[in-house]
């Protein structure tokens, strides 16, 4: 039976050949765990859209996300892909690290998948990442010209590529309104403005993760019109009208500042596309109004604000650092810390909006700095103090499961097994799968787990 469905899936699917060996791939279905045929123990995620046809060209958009989840994206974005037909792979060695650990991933799925696909289209070859894949994905493009075009996520190009400016990709950036890189964001699309260097900038409502599928839809559609070179009208009427839908929504919602970004992406994609409508004016309409001048005010003093409460808990995850030097290093009581998020709660329920964003991004910042100090002193048997972190990333965000899991570790590796089990199934409650790269093999969580 094996082999005569073998038999079937190659006459059905002989979609493409490497080294001679026929694979099938269903469009409309992720293949996950593809190994490169000529650099073993290199894997990536393919998806094909639905009505994929082996006679037309197809854009291929290559994914590397932070934690080497090449699938994850492709899950995401799936239905993106259908709507322009468009390839997707995502690396699953690619991950926050060295350099060249990234790029001999990038180059072994991208070889692999042109070895793969016979009919991708060359003048199309999109790069796409989140977080440090982001800036991994504008750092590669940047030696490889082959590359058109980048959609960065969740933080934009590395310091040391500054240099190379203006890129000589289409660039599109999508930056949560509650990511903690989002001052960041802001730098680079004034960098941008002000050389007169024509980009994409989206910002949506969210934190630091992969952006919903609207925005990356609204970012991919940029790319493809100017790799097009604006050729294809249909294709830029829908940009212009997602743009201006963009503009409308943080108009209505009175985010003014926002509005603005997305006039001046009118602006920019107008003239590139050689639309014949004008949008200075209503540009000019909101700079002059005194609701929008107020918001710039309140913009840049929440901006210092967030500063200045960044210096002082980056004080304290120091400290933190430095109990593995120093067990006696002087740390701030949990009382502190009750009370500083406290503050950042208050803050997300203020009737500014930007102080609501601020609060997010506070807690967002206290989240990946007090990740990273848990696995540290986790991993320098500080089992004490990494419950401290852990019990400061659940007041930080109740909702992640993964942050009661870290509690159930530290807990476990002090004695505390009953304390512990009952942490551990809350974050079963909450969601936790044991996937997590960095615990799945714990041996404190599968000691709790067979219980």
């Amino acid at each position: 039976m094996y082999k005569n469905l073998k038999i079937f899936l190659l006459i059905a699917f002989p979609l493409f050949t490497s080294c001679g060996k026929t694979n099938a791939y269903v469009p409309g279905q992720i293949t996950d765990s593809i190994e490169c045929s000529e650099k073993s123990g290199q894997f990536y995620a393919l998806y094909l859209p639905k009505g994929y046809d082996g006679d037309k060209k197809y854009p291929v958009v290559f994914f590397f996300d932070p934690s080497a989840r090449g699938k994850l994206p492709l899950e995401k974005y799936r239905y993106v892909a259908d709507s322009f037909q468009v390839i997707l792979a995502g690396s699953d060695n690619s991950k926050n690290g060295p350099l060249e650990i990234c790029t001999a991933a990038a180059n072994a799925m991208i070889d692999d998948v042109k070895t793969r696909i016979s009919n991708i289209d060359l003048q199309t070859l999109l790069l796409a990442g989140f977080s440090g894949g982001s800036r991994f994905a504008y750092s590669y493009s940047i030696l490889h010209p082959e590359m058109k075009g980048v959609i960065g996520c969740g933080a934009s190009f590395p310091a040391q590529t500054q240099d190379v400016f203006p890129p000589r990709f289409n660039y599109s950036l999508i930056a949560g309104f509650y990511d903690f890189n989002f001052r960041e964001f802001y730098q680079v699309k004034e960098i941008f403005r002000n050389n007169n260097t024509p980009f994409c900038f989206i910002p949506f409502y969210g934190g630091h993760e992969w952006p919903d599928s609207k925005s990356f839809k609204k970012a991919l559609q940029y790319q493809l019109c100017l790799s097009n070179g604006n050729k294809n009208m249909e294709a830029n009427d829908q940009l212009m009208i997602a743009l201006k839908n963009q503009f409308s929504e943080f108009r209505d919602s009175n985010n003014l500042m926002a509005a603005k970004w997305s006039l001046e992406d009118l602006l920019v994609f107008e003239y590139k596309s050689y639309q014949t409508s004008n949008y200075s004016d209503s540009l000019q309409k909101i700079i002059k109004s005194t609701d929008y001048q107020n918001q710039v005010t309140l913009f840049d003093k929440s901006l210092r604000m967030e500063d200045s409460l960044i210096q002082e808990i980056s004080k304290v995850t120091t400290a933190y650092y430095q109990l593995l030097k120093n067990p006696l290093t002087p740390i701030k009581p949990m009382k502190w810390w009750e009370k500083e998020i406290e503050k950042f709660t208050l803050f997300e329920t203020d009737k500014d909006i930007y102080l609501q964003m601020m609060g997010k991004r506070l807690k967002s910042q206290v989240c990946i700095q007090y990740w990273g100090v848990n696995r540290q002193l986790a991993g320098a048997g500080l089992y004490d103090r990494s419950l401290e972190t852990a019990i400061i990333l659940t007041m930080a965000n109740p909702e992640e499961p993964i942050y009661y899991a870290l509690k159930a570790e530290s807990l476990s590796a002090i004695g505390k097994t009953k304390e512990a089990k009952t942490e551990l199934e809350s974050a079963v409650q909450k969601g936790f799968t044991f996937d997590e790269p960095s615990l799945r093999n714990n041996p404190y969580l599968a000691k709790l787990k067979s219980l």
